[in-house]
């Protein structure tokens, strides 16, 4: 890296008006935690191009990892007035507006990154994960499937599809919330997830859950054990486990 950085400086220092020697510079001191270094040449190289989009996303994205995040907010706006079809600002922008409790404005902007690209799995399950009010249980559920779809190996998505399933809060026709869990939906999520990362232990967990609840002990107790395994710390599949142990010496 050092190699790269001195050639790019000297690509500078023999052009000080060369915007994307300085961007490219700010990339690796922002890869390499420089980030003062980093804020100075992304600033340079906006500077000599005030359209160059990608300088501002940068920017923003690592503003938005300092915590600065009314000055990232800032950078990503810029960046979508430039080029308002720029799936991958809009959906990190979103992740920044969801991580600060943004959540309506986070919608928007995951729903407009997946507009742009389709393809973009991680837009589909970023909304689904903030769509939590049980009238937004159907649209939650179809961007899960729709990532998944998408990237089948989706870790993430089949396991909060699960949680989301298991659970099964959502509005009835008459507009009353209502629990209608979907047990087999739930199951084979929580087994897709294991069958993609065996040492997912919250997975085997939430699956033992399932088991339990439909009668299944022996696969129940088989997952909680293999969760402990894992994660010997889980004080809720020790919690579990244990009540599944007491009713079965009860019956």
């Amino acid at each position: 890296m050092q190699e790269i950085i001195k050639h790019l400086k000297e690509s500078i220092k023999l052009n000080p008006d060369f915007a994307k020697a300085h961007y490219e510079l700010a990339l690796l001191l922002d890869k390499n935690n420089d980030y003062k270094d980093a804020k100075k040449h992304y600033l340079k190289s906006i500077e000599l191009n005030k359209e160059f989009d990608f300088a501002y996303f940068n920017l923003a994205n690592m503003l938005k990892r300092k915590k600065s995040f009314k000055e990232a907010k800032k950078n990503y706006l810029i960046a979508l007035e430039i080029n308002p079809d720029f799936a991958k600002c809009h959906y990190e922008f979103g992740l920044m507006l969801a991580k600060i409790g943004e959540f309506e404005d986070a919608k928007g902007h995951f729903e407009k990154c997946t507009d742009i690209d389709q393809n973009f799995a991680d837009g589909y399950y970023q909304l689904a994960t903030i769509l939590t009010d049980p009238e937004e249980y159907d649209k939650a559920k179809k961007n899960y499937i729709t990532a998944i779809d998408i990237d089948k190996d989706h870790v993430l998505a089949h396991y909060y599809l699960g949680k989301l399933t298991a659970k099964g809060f959502k509005l009835d026709k008459d507009g009353s919330r209502v629990e209608k869990p979907e047990i087999e939906l739930a199951q084979k999520s929580f087994i897709n997830a294991i069958k993609i990362n065996e040492g997912f232990d919250k997975a085997h967990y939430n699956l033992a859950l399932i088991y339990k609840k439909i009668s299944q002990y022996d696969l129940s107790s088989k997952h909680f054990l293999i969760t402990l395994k894992i994660n010997p710390k889980h004080f809720k599949a020790h919690y579990h486990y244990a009540l599944l142990l007491k009713e079965q010496n009860e019956r």
